[in-house]
């Protein structure tokens, strides 16, 4: 799972193509996801809520489809990821995407990862002791 969290943050898109694909598949799986949630798969995919791979309709909505799965798996970990990533202004703007299968993940994301003040949740998230 290490390895795969390297390729889901490479800077060239086959390859994160490739690796969000794997990381599609291993998420109908909760045991994979918790190792993927372990193995810090959410930040990689948080950050690539800003590149320019959103602009595909399929790579956003498999981006949020691994990351609700991420965050159903290990909740505080995905809202740490997300939340320092600086990706709450990204999910909020892929709200209004066209395509629902895209808008609706967006949403139900910022609702479970950004409860409350939205406002706050752009700031960097520090779980409590």
């Amino acid at each position: 799972m290490p390895a795969l969290c390297v390729l889901l943050a490479s800077s060239k898109q086959a390859v994160q193509a490739a690796a969000l694909a794997l990381t599609q598949e291993l998420c109908s799986s909760r045991h994979a996801c918790l190792a993927l949630v372990e193995s810090g798969a959410a930040s990689p995919l948080a950050g690539m809520l800003s590149s320019g791979a959103m602009a595909s309709t399929e790579v956003a909505a498999a981006t949020l489809g691994s990351l609700q799965a991420l965050a159903a798996a290990g909740l505080p970990q995905t809202q740490t990821a997300v939340r320092n990533a600086g990706a709450v202004p990204q999910l909020i703007q892929l709200m209004s995407h066209d395509a629902p299968r895209v808008s609706q993940p967006a949403a139900a994301l910022v609702s479970i990862l950004c409860p409350g003040d939205v406002q706050a949740s752009e700031q960097p998230f520090e779980p409590p002791c």
